[in-house]
């Protein structure tokens, strides 16, 4: 069987959706994901994709616009089924693939309330029932030559794995659940200089120059005990973290990649739900602030001061890497 997956959402959201495309792949003869480009060639590289094409180029235009196209008809008729995801009921993208392949079914992304988890939301969808502890606990397979590569270019830093490895991703492609940079650099230095640990830096496309500059500063000032990981190849980045003893992030997409295959993740969330968008696994534990505006929609926190993050303190993350701070309950 010929299988068609649609998913142009952000990698966080893809993720979200793993589990579900994971179970999909296991009965489809080959896999055909529509999406990102760099999450798609992610997507290849683990083995869930088997074809992949980015729905923001040239051969879609024709599906969001409603106008007939050969070239993508002709495409599009070769999949036996489609799985589209999507944030509406009526999505231009589902109805359009669903002229071309009738067996089409569109999976919400966003739940109706605020208790269920995304991914067992899409996963019931698909499926007509919620995950089980098994997958939810999804941990990817990476590329022996990637993982080697990521330990190369620690060891030319000067890390031998003979000492914790903290993998640290300050950015989030929403600006309002940005934990301040300088909280997390002030924390990475603590676990340097008290506790002996090696910490990589990531930033990505996401961020800004000048966030870039900070991260970069203070790696070089640290440079027998840090790294910074500029890299926007999303299977080297899962290589680092995969290698990592802990992973602390925001709510981003790196955060959900890390709890595909960190062997310990701490999340900070702000504005957002974690009870609905928290990373899927065991091994991830949020940190959150207890205010009585969060959660909100991100884009009205853009407008305040952003009292749910700021709250969160260097030692309430401390405490939390430690195994004593404030987390909320681990979804199952």
């Amino acid at each position: 069987m010929r299988l068609f997956v649609h998913h142009d959402g952000g990698l966080g959201d893809v993720l979200l959706s793993l589990p579900v495309i994971s179970k999909l792949r296991q009965t489809a003869g080959t896999l055909h994901f529509a999406g990102k480009k760099e999450i798609g060639l992610f997507l290849k590289n683990i083995g869930v994709a088997d074809e992949i094409t980015d729905p923001g180029g040239p051969l879609y235009l024709p599906l969001y616009s409603g106008r007939e196209d050969g070239r993508l008809s002709s495409m599009l008729g070769n999949f036996d089924s489609a799985y589209v995801f999507s944030s509406k009921k009526n999505s231009v993208a589902a109805e359009g693939i669903r002229k071309n392949i009738p067996d089409t079914k569109t999976i919400l992304t966003i739940p109706d309330d605020t208790s269920t988890h995304a991914a067992d939301y899409r996963f019931m969808q698909a499926f007509g029932q919620t995950l089980n502890s098994l997958e939810h606990n999804m941990f990817i397979d990476l590329p022996e030559t990637v993982k080697r590569h990521a330990e190369d270019a620690l060891r030319s830093r000067g890390h031998c794995f003979d000492r914790p490895l903290v993998s640290v991703h300050a950015g989030s492609g929403g600006a309002s659940k940005y934990w301040p940079l300088e909280r997390y650099l002030a924390l990475a230095e603590r676990l340097i200089t008290e506790e002996n640990h090696f910490v990589a830096l990531f930033s990505g496309e996401a961020e800004s120059g000048d966030f870039k500059k900070e991260v970069s500063s203070f790696s070089g000032r640290y440079a027998k005990h840090c790294l910074h990981v500029c890299c926007k190849d999303l299977t080297a980045v899962a290589a680092f973290i995969g290698l990592s003893d802990i992973y602390i992030g925001n709510d981003s997409g790196i955060s959900h990649l890390a709890g595909t295959i960190a062997k310990r993740a701490v999340v900070i969330f702000g504005p957002t739900n974690p009870a609905i968008w928290r990373p899927s696994g065991s091994n991830v534990e949020t940190v959150s602030a207890n205010v009585r505006c969060a959660p909100c929609d991100p884009k009205v926190a853009l407008l305040c001061g952003r009292e749910c993050l700021l709250k969160i303190s260097i030692e309430d993350v401390y405490a939390s890497i430690k195994g004593e701070g404030r987390t909320t309950g681990l979804h199952p």
